[in-house]
């Protein structure tokens, strides 16, 4: 904890990371809807619309009708990408577990010991850490393994978190 002497009031310097694996979206679902359409210019049909959801971890994080399926395909990601760098797609990592395909509910926060460059090549190794950074796991991903730098038991301190 620190004291913000502007806000007069004390921050967490603790901070929730995103894993190095993570995607923004793991599920793409493209549903046809039927609807009728009723005109007295030019007549009542049926038409379709598709209806495009993009999951993350069983949970809808954007979605968006367009008028049929070849049309969802050709534009739904763009417009995606477009929402996510502008920041209205917002990724549910507040209690759940952080292991990629995992939908959990997270009961380990393990606070990284040191940060480091993820990729390889000269990209310096160790990083600087500002804040206490942690992840959140479910008790079976918990055992990160010893095959990654930052990504191994040895690298966390780990705590029993009750997050709702």
């Amino acid at each position: 904890m620190e004291y913000d002497k502007e806000s007069k009031t004390i921050k967490s310097t603790e901070h929730h990371s995103f894993h190095s694996d993570i995607q923004h979206y793991d599920q793409i679902r493209i549903k046809t809807i039927p609807r009728w359409k009723e005109s007295e210019l030019s007549g009542d049909e049926w038409r379709i619309s598709a209806h495009v959801e993009f999951l993350y971890k069983n949970h809808i994080i954007w979605e968006k009708s367009y008028c049929n399926c070849e049309t969802a395909l050709q534009m739904a990601y763009t417009q995606f990408i477009i929402d996510v760098e502008s920041g209205k797609v917002k990724i549910p990592k507040d209690i759940l577990c952080d292991q990629e395909g995992c939908s959990e509910q997270a009961t380990i926060k393990a606070f990284f010991k040191k940060r480091y460059c993820v990729g390889g090549g000269n990209c310096g190794g160790e990083k600087k850490m500002f804040n206490k950074d942690y992840l959140l796991f479910c008790d079976k991903h918990s055992h990160r393994g010893d095959c990654d730098l930052e990504d191994a038991d040895d690298n966390y301190d780990k705590i029993r978190s009750c997050l709702k």
